[in-house]
């Protein structure tokens, strides 16, 4: 009930917190060299070869068709260039996801205009890539792109979308119960009185 109580009476403080938190994680790493974060990006390389030939090793057949029918397909699994640019692209495409579920979380427990939630929440979806590739402008071996910021917005777009979907599930199980037993369910939402009408 205290927190509840607080909840109503002020911003929720560990939601921006963690969103914060999550945005210098990902501009931090913009901070990184072209050579040291290369190198990082090697060693996720290194795990998914591992990972390739363990299913190659197991799936063997339906690898061999794919590769027959997609030539191509055969390189990006073990051409070592290729597979460093899809993990660096799938890594910006993971940032952005988990930051639009942290935006989501402290968005809807802060502000009870629809107009500000999207506002803010737009902020830091055109705002925090553009911020990312500029940074990136300015460090050595880096260079800010313009598809990485169309990569960094789809990752956010798509855990957007997701977290909606989830949200607006819970609040249907929600109603649920309370429409059968009268009484609350652990997906109510505890602010659902500071939340945003979206």
């Amino acid at each position: 009930m205290a927190r509840r109580q607080q909840q109503r009476n002020g911003i929720p403080v560990m939601p921006w917190l963690l969103l914060i938190a999550w945005v210098a994680v990902i501009w931090g790493h913009s901070l990184v060299s072209g050579t040291d974060s290369a190198a990082e990006s090697y060693r996720f390389v290194s795990l998914a070869q591992k990972a390739v030939y363990v299913i190659y090793q197991q799936h063997f057949e339906i690898v061999d068709r794919l590769a027959a029918a997609h030539p191509y397909f055969l390189r990006s699994l073990t051409d070592e260039q290729v597979m460093h640019f899809y993990v660096r692209k799938a890594g910006h495409f993971t940032e952005y996801f988990v930051l639009a579920g942290l935006t989501l979380n402290a968005v809807r427990l802060t502000f009870r205009s629809s107009f500000a939630g999207a506002f803010v929440t737009l902020l830091f979806w055109a705002g925090t890539p553009c911020v990312d590739e500029w940074i990136q402008l300015h460090v050595p071996d880096r260079a800010g792109q313009l598809t990485d910021v169309l990569i960094d917005a789809a990752g956010f777009g798509t855990g957007l979308v997701l977290g909606l979907a989830v949200w607006a599930v819970c609040a249907i199980i929600a109603g649920l119960f309370r429409g059968l037993f009268g009484v609350g369910h652990p997906y109510d939402d505890p602010y659902e009185d500071v939340h945003t009408t979206w």
